[in-house]
């Protein structure tokens, strides 16, 4: 087990990081809650890419509370807190 990253809001570091998965390659899906956004790290840690800003279009995020992957993408938990209402949004594999 390793751990990484530090508070912040530039690339690799986390704003209140609620969801973690990992995929069959080993990489590291985090949910950036706070960031509205997901990263994706190699198993060592290393910054692969991340997806999403802070808003309802195409892409974007409202506060991501988890994330999981299998073969046909990654999901997320979005608690939109002003409503208190769950979505779930699918996004491809890049």
């Amino acid at each position: 087990m390793t751990k990484w990253g530090f508070p912040g809001s530039d690339i690799t570091l986390f704003n209140s990081p609620r969801g973690v998965a990992v995929d069959f390659s080993g990489n590291v899906y985090v949910a950036d809650t706070e960031n509205h956004r997901i990263q994706k790290f190699d198993s060592d840690g290393g910054y692969l890419v991340s997806w999403g800003s802070e808003g309802s279009d195409d892409g974007q995020f409202s506060y991501p509370d988890g994330v999981a992957v299998d073969s046909s993408g990654i999901y997320t938990l979005l608690i939109h807190k002003i409503i208190g209402s769950r979505s779930l949004m699918i996004m491809a594999i890049l």
